[in-house]
């Protein structure tokens, strides 16, 4: 019948009689099993050949980066404690409320501090302040010299 629809006339009525061959059929599965074997062990491999002014660039930037541990700036401070507990509990209940900025804490003994957000500029944490004032009121702009330069908001 699909034969005949592909403009073949008579092939169904002719391959009725023929039944296939049980040594061609294994071998048939033989080689689609190892051809599906064979596509699945190979191995690609890319090379990336690299110009000497782009390997230049590319190791004088890791090694800005490796040297320079954080910039100057500014975050706002929401939380002052010597209970660890209380950090993490408070630094949960931020990330709840406000999942958008970021949270940061840090112990210099014996003081556990939670801040948040990231600002080059002291001015620019007054908006954070303001919206965070009603659940944080002791919330203060404090300095950190430590910011990762892709943590600046």
């Amino acid at each position: 019948m699909v034969l005949q629809d592909w403009g073949v006339q008579g092939a169904s009525t002719s391959l009725k009689g023929i039944k296939p061959n049980k040594r061609i059929m294994k071998q048939l599965f033989i080689i689609s099993i190892l051809s599906i074997l064979f596509c699945l062990s190979a191995n690609a491999q890319v090379k990336v050949f690299e110009t000497p002014p782009v390997m230049d660039i590319m190791q004088r930037y890791t090694a800005q980066n490796k040297s320079s541990m954080g910039e100057l700036g500014w975050r706002v401070q929401i939380l002052s404690t010597t209970d660890r507990r209380e950090m993490e509990n408070e630094k949960q209940k931020f990330m709840n409320l406000y999942p958008h900025l970021s949270v940061s804490w840090d112990y210099k003994a014996p003081y556990y501090r939670l801040r948040v957000g990231a600002f080059k500029k002291k001015i620019e944490t007054a908006g954070m302040i303001f919206q965070i004032k009603k659940d944080y009121p002791a919330a203060l702009p404090v300095k950190d010299d430590e910011i990762k330069p892709v943590e600046f908001l």
